[in-house]
């Protein structure tokens, strides 16, 4: 499955660019190789905000660690302001401009650091500040993140989860990044504190003028942030377009089925919601579509055609020929 429709235009000023990034794990004791990621391809301006969905094994994480240089990538490339992130000689330029919110916060922050050090420890890694600039710096961002300044003097064990995941939003914040990679940022949190949570990351992002890549299972949680959203299914972006766009009319069927199980309030519905990848998805119909075994709209022929991201009517992309039929471009 390929991404053309999201090539990147020419990089441009402090933009992110990932031109057709792929990676493949080596399994030990030679059982074959997983490819994690297919060729991806996707340009972030700046003060935009990009969202990444998709469950469990859909390639998501592994790019959000290939764009942060945690990961280096199979081929393909990753560059932030015209810098490539994986080449070292670029380390020193970008280190402090790139930053990562944590899935889990209280796993982020060491357990016998007090906050306000673990907030500083990315200003020390940066090297730009002085330690009363660390000091004045630690106490403003816990004001950013509606924490008053005795956190400071706080251990994480005497945090709530909600609290957590704002130290983590301060400390991510800290060296003055312009982009931060968000993952999973409300997941873990209980349904009143995620609104409070999505509230407050919006907030920053318009007023510090960053510049978002929010990585969620949770379609309707990344729409509250994200002015855009790709749709990522076995390594694969399958639908990309406006966040409104692809929630309310999800054109790819595995997005239509994403919607469903954020629909879904049990446990049931989100155990129903893991399950809509399968191990053995992965490889078969090769030349067609990864989605045909679930898929209930499929024709025979998605088995063997190749799907490509092209625009649908209404706007985004989607790689899916059923889609394509039922919504035609009209001719211009």
């Amino acid at each position: 499955m390929t991404n053309a429709a999201l090539d990147p235009a020419p990089t441009s000023q402090r933009s992110l660019v990932v031109r057709e990034a792929t990676k493949v794990f080596h399994q030990r004791g030679g059982h074959g190789d997983v490819q994690a990621l297919m060729p991806v391809s996707l340009r972030l301006k700046p003060r935009q905000s990009l969202g990444i969905v998709g469950e469990s094994g859909s390639g998501k994480t592994t790019l959000a660690r290939v764009i942060c240089g945690l990961t280096e990538p199979t081929s393909g490339s990753v560059t932030f302001d015209g810098l490539d992130v994986h080449a070292r000689r670029n380390w020193r330029q970008l280190r402090g401009r790139i930053q990562m919110v944590l899935q889990d916060p209280y796993d982020s922050l060491n357990p016998r650091m007090r906050i306000g050090a673990s907030i500083q420890e990315p200003m020390v890694l940066s090297g730009c500040f002085t330690k009363a600039e660390m000091a004045a710096r630690t106490v403003e961002m816990l004001h950013r993140v509606q924490l008053s300044a005795d956190f400071a003097d706080r251990f994480p064990e005497q945090l709530s989860g909600g609290q957590l995941q704002r130290v983590g939003i301060a400390r991510a914040l800290a060296s003055r990044p312009e982009l931060v990679v968000l993952d999973e940022p409300t997941s873990a949190l209980d349904w009143m504190t995620r609104s409070e949570i999505v509230k407050l990351l919006d907030a920053l992002r318009a007023d510090l003028g960053l510049t978002y890549l929010v990585i969620s299972h949770d379609i309707s949680a990344v729409a509250a942030i994200a002015d855009e959203i790709a749709v990522m299914y076995f390594g694969a972006v399958v639908e990309y377009g406006p966040a409104r766009k692809i929630v309310d009319h999800p054109s790819h069927p595995y997005t239509r089925a994403l919607m469903a199980a954020v629909l879904e309030p049990h446990v049931g519905g989100r155990r129903r919601a893991q399950e809509l990848i399968a191990p053995d998805d992965r490889g078969a119909h090769l030349g067609g579509c990864a989605y045909f075994n679930r898929c209930a709209s499929r024709h025979p022929e998605c088995a063997t055609t190749e799907q490509t991201l092209d625009p649908m009517a209404g706007g985004g992309s989607a790689a899916c020929m059923i889609a394509r039929k039922a919504h035609p471009m009209e001719a211009t």
